[in-house]
């Protein structure tokens, strides 16, 4: 597998300049093998590349390139970064809007423009190469756009140069096919476009009209399932998956993201089949096991869930989910100590990964040592202060020490964030009865009863007391 990884650092003046527009034009004199719809094809491509290379040269005069790395297997080898993949990235940050066009049977005429706002550009820059998928896709789309632009004007030389009208038919039809792989190119490039911006609906419309074009191409077929996958289409996203396998049966990436699918409709037999073959193609896929992993530990196979998250922290150990998955199935298989030790691990990779300050919370409290439950979702709530349950393990703590008004607090504060959490009534009630406040313990099961807290109900019940 390979994967991108840049690093840049925006300009000052860059974030504080003005929107800007390029506007360009351009004139397309078609042969007589050209139609309106080949000869649009060509101009569109040609504006397009036109104003991207113009605004990469802006990209460039107000970046500073820092470093790129490709990671090949596990490894990190440094790569010089190109002026061709500044421009790829360019189709990926950048919308060209066609302004006006006009064909008169010979000259095909297209005047089109983008604008940028400096800082949204930054910031669809910083998406792109967190994307790693995307970007490749946008370097190979790019690329073989420029091969289909050199091969077709190789082809429009030699079909100036044939006389045989047999021969010219059979390159006519050779230049029609090329048209219309660059033209599904288009359609792809701006569906990674939307994409990367966040807009699956219209990145779907275009990669629709791309496989229209090329009902071969594996990679839309792939994208498209993404972009369902992001639209929680998952049926959808399951066909374009399959799809993807039927074209390319080594696409481990297809089988990786078909499990996901699977799992988010809870079909868990047909994910593990599908992180299984995602193994099978690709044996360092630390992803597939960590997502393994994870639905055993859904099927409560602990153990395996274990297996798979030690296999996938081998492979990458930077990787802080796998651990936090791993302390999880230690939680569960009340092996407090071990779930403890992989969420600290966690925690040294990413400080800020609340999952696991909340796995070892729990563990703590199992292990009654308060004081670090305390601790631990103090952390929960600093980086997720909407957390009701963090508020709820918090205020647990303190009442196990016997701190009561702080417990009342945290009860307060996760009632606050969510009102209908009935489970906490009947702790704040508690609290309450611990410091000798009875009419707000029946004031606060009251509450728990008519969320429909049995235990609640049924206390009230056998105490004579109306709700």
């Amino acid at each position: 597998m390979r994967v991108i990884l840049l690093f840049i650092l925006f300009m000052l003046n860059s974030l504080l300049a003005d929107e800007k527009t390029y506007l360009r034009e351009y004139t397309y004199e078609a042969n007589d093998y050209d139609t309106k719809e080949t000869a649009r094809v060509v101009a569109l491509t040609e504006v397009k590349r036109i104003l991207q290379e113009e605004v990469s040269v802006y990209m460039q005069s107000e970046t500073e390139w820092i470093q790129t790395e490709i990671k090949i297997k596990g490894e990190y080898i440094a790569d010089e970064l190109y002026e061709k993949r500044v421009t790829a990235i360019t189709t990926g940050v950048t919308r060209t809007k066609i302004l006006q066009e006009r064909w008169d049977g010979k000259i095909f005429w297209l005047k089109a423009e983008i604008k940028i706002d400096p800082e949204d550009m930054y910031k669809r820059i910083a998406a792109l190469i967190n994307n790693n998928e995307l970007l490749i896709d946008l370097e190979e789309a790019h690329e073989r756009e420029n091969q289909l632009r050199e091969g077709l004007a190789l082809l429009r030389k030699e079909l100036e140069q044939i006389t045989s009208p047999d021969k010219q038919a059979d390159q006519v039809i050779a230049y029609n096919k090329e048209i219309i792989s660059l033209e599904a190119i288009g359609w792809f490039k701006e569906a990674l476009e939307y994409q990367n911006n966040d807009q699956p609906s219209l990145a779907l419309t275009s990669y629709q009209k791309a496989i229209e074009l090329d009902p071969g191409d594996a990679t839309s077929y792939y994208n498209m399932g993404v972009a369902y996958h992001d639209l929680e289409q998952y049926d959808d996203a399951i066909k374009s998956y399959q799809k993807t396998i039927e074209l390319d049966p080594v696409h481990a990436l297809a089988y990786y993201n078909l499990g996901t699918a699977y799992k988010d409709l809870k079909q868990y037999d047909d994910a593990i089949k599908s992180y299984l073959k995602a193994i099978e193609l690709d044996p360092d896929f630390a992803l597939a096991y960590n997502n393994l992993g994870a639905v055993y530990k859904d099927l409560k196979q602990y153990d395996d869930a274990i297996k798979s998250s030690q296999k996938a922290t081998e492979l990458d150990p930077d990787f802080a989910l796998a651990y936090i998955n791993m302390g999880a199935a230690y939680y569960y298989l009340e092996q407090y100590d071990d779930a403890i030790k992989s969420s600290q691990k966690a925690i040294e990779i990413d400080p800020d990964y609340a999952d696991a300050y909340n796995i070892m919370g729990r563990a703590y409290q199992k292990l009654k040592k308060h004081r670090k439950v305390i601790k631990s979702y103090r952390k929960v709530i600093e980086l997720e202060p909407e957390d009701a349950m963090a508020y709820k393990h918090l205020g647990s703590a303190y009442q196990e020490l016997k701190k009561y008004r702080e417990a009342i607090k945290s009860y307060q504060n996760a009632i606050e964030l969510d009102p209908d959490y009935a489970n906490v009534y009947i702790k704040l009630g508690n609290a309450y009865f611990d410091i000798g406040e009875k009419d707000k313990q029946i004031k606060y099961y009251k509450m728990a009863a008519n969320l429909d807290h049995h235990e609640a109900q049924n206390w009230l019940n056998q105490n004579g007391i109306s709700w």
